[in-house]
């Protein structure tokens, strides 16, 4: 993921947000989900990934191990796009 995260930052990409291992198609939704709403509701990407993180750690408790694969690469004030 890391080697991919930097091809698209090396070719102009603002940032890139990924999994570090495989996620159960359920979790990805419920961070999809939570990430897009906080991510075009204003937050910058930063704060969207972290919020994100959270809601699913709440949601589907510490031991699913989901919430801490979501990683970040690039610039964590990274807004949307108009």
């Amino acid at each position: 993921n890391a080697g991919m995260a930097s091809r698209f930052l090396l070719a102009g990409v603002e940032a890139y947000v990924g999994a570090l291992w495989p996620i159960h198609e359920s979790a990805a939704a419920l961070f999809g989900r939570a990430f897009f709403q906080r991510f075009f509701g204003g937050d910058p990407i930063g704060a969207a990934v972290r919020g994100a993180r959270l809601e699913i750690r709440g949601t589907l408790g510490e031991t699913d191990l989901a919430w801490a694969s979501y990683i970040l690469y690039g610039d964590p004030l990274c807004e949307a796009p108009d």
